[in-house]
Parts: structure tokens; sequence; C-alpha cells
């Protein structure tokens, strides 16, 4: 196949369907190179592209649709895997009622390129009431290097696909030029959809409505599913998710970062957040600014008006009490009281950002998480030891992400970064941070800076958050294609 020539686009962010109309990156142009020059014939000889591969390797629509007879699969599967991994790219395998989904992606930040790919390929296709296709029935024809269909199998699945989606001009242009090159394929549309070639002819001629043409044959429409209504049960489920941040939710994807400031977390979650904004995923990258560094809130200030004082002076009986009470109370039940407050008030607000995120399905990526706030509040002496208790039992309590990840460099290098934490204090902090997300029971892992710039930690912290969702990213792509999708 030819070498991309398509110059590049003008920098902007990518419009829906999520850049699908600029062309692949390099890295993805020599995947779908290498892909079509492999030896599919004695590798997997069924398999074969069905449609929406015409443009390949420079672009693509959303999605290739191809075929596999399911004894091939395997190989198929191990064909993209293989071709992606010789380039470090990510590939994704997600098994379906009929066949695999196989989603490619770059880890890579290019605004003007495209930087994944997705493959539905299927054992079978039911077209009409009386016409399966399947992928041994059909001449494949190699001489491009992709195992295509013969252009009279062109059409006839072209044709079947312009009735199912009710839009004959879109593929009409198609139609003609199967014609051309295969005179007897009105013939064979005709054989498998139980019609003369007569009626196939006027089909392809037709500018009005198809609706009959449709109806006699036994074809459905596609058209986009209204979502169906929640259960109630689901109903019940999401009410106490919105209001108990404790409760587990596997289907929340939740990714926690630590490290030590000045480590380059925040700035390695930037790039992550560019590299996903490429793809059809919805991803959410959050900076918690947590309690132990609020500012107090500012005192009224003596020039303010009688009314405003008096207002911010009032207070409730009920608050009044526990005003007194807890100036009254010793000094280690109002530390206690103080890390109540404090944990409750930051899963509450958090809980917030991470419901949305979950109703939106999107991926969560969380700078910060609880484990630091109660580490932190430790290592400076901000507690008392009932404090540090419920700083643990807080850890324990609070929703526990799918995956936390924890940058680690040398102290010297970090506190030359940033000087936030002593050298004493980043190293009790790697080390504590670890000790804890193994006793908490955290999947967790450790990516090492060791002299290594943002790009390539970026690389590795965006490889671990894939290979942790893993397929199920291909779930969250289609609900981001399409928001109707129910859970």
């Amino acid at each position: 196949m030819n070498a991309m020539t398509a110059a590049a686009l003008p920098d902007a962010q990518p419009s829906p369907p999520w850049g699908t109309e600029r062309p692949f990156s390099e890295a993805m142009h020599r995947f779908h190179e290498n892909l079509a020059a492999l030896d599919w014939a004695s590798r997997a000889s069924s398999f074969v592209f069905v449609r929406d591969y015409e443009g390949l390797p420079a672009h693509a629509p959303f999605d290739i649709d191809a075929m596999a007879e399911a004894s091939d699969i395997p190989a198929v599967q191990r064909g993209f895997e293989e071709t992606a991994e010789a380039l470090g790219l990510v590939c994704l395998v997600r098994p379906g009622s009929k066949g695999i989904n196989i989603l490619v992606l770059e880890l890579a930040h290019a605004p003007t390129y495209r930087t994944w790919s997705y493959f539905e390929i299927a054992t079978d296709k039911a077209l009409s009431r009386d016409f399966i296709l399947r992928p041994r029935d059909m001449e494949i024809t190699r001489t491009s290097g992709l195992p295509t269909p013969a252009d009279s199998w062109r059409f006839v699945i072209n044709l079947l696909q312009a009735l199912r989606r009710d839009d004959l001009d879109r593929y009409r242009s198609v139609l003609q030029s199967c014609q051309e090159s295969a005179p007897g394929c009105l013939a064979l549309a005709a054989e498998k959809l139980g019609a003369t070639t007569e009626d196939v002819a006027e089909i392809v001629r037709s500018g009005s409505s198809l609706a009959r043409w449709q109806e006699s044959l036994g074809i459905r429409v596609k058209t986009p599913a209204p979502a169906p209504r929640p259960s109630w049960r689901n109903r019940l489920r999401r009410a106490a998710l919105r209001r108990f941040y404790v409760l587990p939710a596997p289907e929340m994807y939740l990714i926690s970062i630590h490290g030590a400031d000045g480590v380059g977390k925040s700035t390695a979650c930037s790039r992550v957040e560019d590299m996903f904004a490429g793809y059809p995923i919805g991803l959410d990258a959050c900076h918690h600014v947590t309690s132990w560094k609020r500012q107090a809130a500012p005192k009224v200030p003596e020039s303010a008006s009688p009314a405003a004082s008096a207002g911010a002076q009032r207070r409730s009986p009920v608050r009044a009490i526990l005003s007194s009470g807890y100036r009254a109370a010793p000094e280690f039940v109002r530390d206690w009281w103080r890390a109540m407050t404090g944990y409750h008030h930051y899963g509450r607000s958090l809980n917030r950002k991470i419901f949305a995120g979950y109703l939106d399905h999107r991926v969560m990526i969380l700078d910060r998480y609880v484990y630091d706030m109660y580490l932190k509040l430790g290592i400076r002496g901000g507690v008392g030891r009932l404090g540090r208790l419920t700083g643990y039992l807080s850890c324990m309590a609070l929703r526990r992400p799918l995956q936390a990840i924890l940058i680690v460099d040398q102290p010297e290098a970090v506190i030359a970064r940033k000087q936030e934490l002593t050298l004493e204090e980043i190293d009790t902090y790697q080390t504590s941070m670890a000790r804890l997300l193994e006793r908490l029971g955290v999947r967790h892992t450790i990516i090492r800076v060791d002299g290594r710039d943002a790009e390539a930690v970026a690389n590795e912290l965006a490889r671990t958050i894939i290979d942790a969702i893993g397929p199920d990213l291909l779930q969250l792509m289609r609900y981001t294609v399409n928001p109707m999708v129910a859970r």
C-alpha cells in the first residue's frame, strides 16, 4: 500500500465523531499496512474485510466491519495483537455474541491525526429475512493486500446495507462501480434476496421510498434504539450511590494517582488526559485540593455593615449548643471531631464528581485521594491518635479505586522540583503509601521515574490505566458514541 501523503490538518480540537475525518497517525498508518501485508490466506483463510475498509490505510469511518469463521477467530485475534505489539500499540479485544470487537490505540497526543482504530469481526450477519451472510460463502479478492469481497459480493453487501439504513444515495456510487466491474452482480443479488434481476435493477434505479422493498425482502431498517427506562432496582441503586460515598460500585472506573509533591504526577495526568481526548472514550482528570491545604475562611471585616455582622453572628440554638460543647470538650475529642467532619466533607464533595462521571460512563482519574490526606496529615503531625484512627477507617470505608498508581522518584530529585516536603518526609511518604495500599488490599502499581522524562512516565501511566480497565474500554466507547444506551 502507498505511504501516507495527507498533509497535516490545522491544529484544532477533534470534532465528533472523534476525529474520524482525520488521517491516521504514522504509527496507525503502518499498523493498517502491516495488517494488510499478513498472509491471511494461510493464517485465517476465511478472514475478510466486509465494509468501510476503502480508505485504509490513510483513513476510515468509525468502525471497520470484517468477518471470519469461528474456527479462524483465534488466529485473527493473534494477527491483530502481534501487529499492534510490534509497533508499540495497545490492542484490546472484547468477545461478542458472534465474534470479537478489537480496539487499537496509540499512546500519543496528536490533535491533527487519528490515534485509534476499531474493528467489528463477526462470524455471520443476518442481512435479510432469508439471507445470512457467512464468510466462507463469499468470493474473496486478495490482490490489494487486504482480503476483501469480490465486486459481485461487494454489490450485494452494500445494497443490503443501503436498504437497512434506508439511504440508497449514500451507496449509489459504490453500487454503480460494482455493476461496471462485475456484470453478474445483479444475478447474485437476485439469488441471495429471492428476487429477480429486474427487481434488483429497479431498486438500484429507485429514487423514491424503499419501504415496499424493505417489507417484501424482510429487511429491518436500522434505527437508533430508545433508551429503556431504568428499573426500580437501578433507580434505588443510583440514589444510594449518590448519597453514600462508601458504597462500592464496580462500574465506577476510578483510577487514583499518588506521589510526593514534585514527583510529576500532575504533569503526567495532564498528558494522559490529552491522549484520551483523541479517543472515543470519556475521561475526567480531577486535581483535588484536599482539606489539609484549604485556607481558613476570611474574617468579616470591621467595616462591614451592622446587618451583615449580625447575620454572620446569628446561630441556631442547636448549633450554639454544639459549639459550646465543642469548646468545652477535651482536646482529643475536638481532634476526633475535626477529623470526622473533615473526612465527611471531603468524601461528600468528591462523590459529586465521581457520581457525575459514573452516570456519563467516564473514566475518572483522581490526582490524590483520601490515602494522601491520611498520610500527609500524619507525617505533618496535624492530628492526634483518634484523628489518625479516623483517617485510617475512612481509607477503608471510602470507595476503593479500580487501580491505584504510585509514582516514585529519588527524594533528591523530587525536592529539586518542589520544596513541599523534606527529604525525610518524601521518603516516608513513598514507603508508607506503598505499605498502606498493600495493607488495604487496593490493587496498585508503582511507576518509577528514575530520570525519565514526563512523556515516558505519561506513556507508562496511560498504558497502566488502559490495562486496568481492559476490554471494558470498548463498552465505555459505545456509551460515548451513543449516550442513549442504557446501563
